[in-house]
């Protein structure tokens, strides 16, 4: 992630406003994994602060980008969303 820029995949998102939750395993475990909160600006930033992402069944997708929108109009700002495959592949 760049400054006012997510890439994930083949997809490109540009905005100082975008937020990105994801879960990535730790090298050379099989248990452990690493949570990543960020945004590509103070806007993004505030945008990934406003969610519950530490109560206990919060029910989060493996990776998600939004934008500062969605806590306004709701999933119309989620900009992608889903599941790693086995290989931890989008």
């Amino acid at each position: 992630m760049f400054k006012n820029k997510i890439t994930a995949g083949n997809q490109q998102f540009e905005g100082d406003d975008l937020a990105a939750y994801f879960n990535w395993p730790l090298r050379n475990s099989t248990l452990a994994s690493v949570s990543v909160i960020s945004g590509t600006g103070i806007k993004g930033m505030r945008a990934a602060d406003a969610n519950q992402y530490f109560a206990g069944g919060s029910g989060f997708p493996d990776y998600m980008i939004f934008s500062l929108d969605m806590l306004q109009d709701g999933v119309t700002g989620i900009k992608t969303a889903g599941f790693f495959d086995h290989d931890w592949k989008l």
